[in-house]
Parts: C-alpha cells; sequence; structure tokens
C-alpha cells in the first residue's frame, strides 16, 4: 500500500518551507551568503525580477547567485527583508501524493539605504519554486525559483544606482 501524507508531515513541510523563505532573505540581509547556499538555495536558481528590473528570467548555480548579492549587497548601507503571509501550496493530509516539489507565495517589503542615505521602499509579492531533497539533512527544501511582483516603490533607483557606482570608486 502506498504511503499518504500524514497531518505531521504536511506540518514540516509547510514551516520548512516557510523558513526557507525567511531565511533566504534574513541571510541577505546580514551578509550570510555560504548559508544561502549551504541552507536555503538548490543547486541552480531561476530568478525572474523583470517586474522590478525589465529584462529576462535568468538561471544561476547557487554560488553564483550568492556572489552576485554579495557583491549587491556590499553597495548598500543597509537593507530589510520583511516577508509574510508564506502560503505554501502542498496536497492535503491523507493524500497519496508525497509532494517533491512546491510552489509559495508571500508579500514583500523591502528597505534599501545608500551609503548616502538615500532609501528605496517597495512591496509586492514573491513567488517561489522549492525542491524538496533527500540527499541532505536539516531542512529539506530549496528554493529553485524565485519571481518578484511589485506593488509598489517609494524612492529611485536610479538615484541608488548612482550612489552605488560613487561608493564602489571610493
Amino acid at each position: 500500500m502506498a504511503e499518504s501524507y500524514d497531518v505531521a508531515q504536511y506540518l514540516l513541510d509547510r514551516a520548512n518551507i516557510q523558513e526557507a523563505a525567511e531565511l533566504m532573505y534574513m541571510n541577505f540581509d546580514r551578509s550570510l551568503f555560504e548559508k544561502l547556499i549551504s541552507d536555503v538555495l538548490n543547486d541552480q536558481i531561476v530568478v525572474d525580477y523583470t517586474d522590478l528590473f525589465g529584462g529576462q528570467p535568468s538561471t544561476h548555480s547557487s554560488a553564483e547567485l550568492a556572489g552576485q548579492w554579495k557583491g549587491l549587497k556590499a553597495q548598500m548601507s543597509n537593507a530589510q527583508h520583511q516577508i509574510s503571509s508564506i502560503t505554501p501550496e502542498l496536497p492535503q493530509p491523507g493524500s497519496r501524493h508525497l509532494p517533491a516539489t512546491a510552489k509559495a507565495i508571500a508579500n514583500g517589503h523591502v528597505l534599501i539605504k545608500s551609503h548616502k542615505d538615500n532609501i528605496i521602499e517597495n512591496r509586492g509579492r514573491m513567488y517561489l519554486d522549492l525542491v524538496k531533497r533527500t540527499d541532505m539533512t536539516g531542512n529539506p527544501w530549496r528554493i529553485a525559483g524565485i519571481k518578484a511582483e511589485m506593488v509598489w516603490e517609494r524612492g529611485s533607483w536610479e538615484q541608488l544606482r548612482k550612489d552605488f557606482e560613487e561608493h564602489t570608486k571610493a
């Protein structure tokens, strides 16, 4: 008889998915980029920030993405991401389907401050694709896809880019 998806496993998966989403940006804000690689990101991640910056979705290794984020964070005085209402899409307990992948949606609020004290603030939604890795200990859920959807923003990306460029030259 096939194993069924029980309540305990459902609740554990739900908590682990929520933790992965929270730790992705908590580790960014705290500059813990190695922990992003070891505890949060899948080996390959599809990033879709087209709603924020235009362009096309792109695929990165966890090390590449963490390296890009590390370079970006170094240009900032500080950053704070607040993630809320993290809602994983999982089968209900009793299902015969044991999930190996999942999706989640969350609300996000971001504050970024340049070294010249210019601030940009935005709110939006984050769509995540996750994979359940069975080849590791700890939280098995890893983020394999990120899509950001802007709802509103305040501040000037153009001014922040100028501040970042000046800081990089200094």
